[in-house]
């Protein structure tokens, strides 16, 4: 019988504690960089996003563990309408203050075509601040946007 890692019992002891949609925090996602660089996103993350020209908003959570490599991220799209869509963050990686990553491809229900999303941020202490640009994969379209997270715990 295999044991469970810390890193698992440390998920399943924050989502009993948290209770913040752990339901929605989808596979784990690599995180690249220097370890020293890496270790400024230990903790969980919460924030929220604004389109420009689309007027969506939603959620952000983004969760790592200390000493690990992997993470948890989603994002909850809010559409005008009231339409929900929860996306996974598919990639992330970090070079001094700056992080980068992408969203898996997803169908925007706008456009009835799937569309990808590249962000930007600056780490800022217990801030991220950044932006993000939605392209259409196979189609011209062009969606912008801003984003902020707030590094709500530091003790995972």
């Amino acid at each position: 019988m295999r044991t469970p890692s810390r890193t698992a019992i440390s998920l399943l002891a924050l989502c009993a504690l948290t209770a913040t949609a752990c339901s929605r925090l989808g596979p784990p996602i690599a995180v690249m960089g220097e370890k020293g660089d890496v270790h400024q996103l230990v903790g969980v993350w919460r924030g929220e996003y604004h389109g420009d020209e689309s007027g969506r908003t939603g959620t952000i959570e983004f969760v790592l563990e200390r000493d690990e490599v992997l993470a948890h991220g989603d994002v909850v799209m809010r559409m005008p309408g009231g339409t929900v869509i929860n996306l996974r963050i598919r990639f992330v990686r970090t070079e001094g203050n700056t992080v980068t990553g992408r969203l898996e491809h997803y169908k925007d229900p706008q456009c009835n075509c799937m569309v990808e999303t590249e962000f930007v941020g600056e780490i800022q202490g217990s801030m991220m601040v950044g932006t993000f640009t939605t392209r259409g994969v196979d189609r011209d379209l062009l969606y912008r946007g801003h984003w902020t997270a707030r590094k709500t715990d530091t003790t995972i």
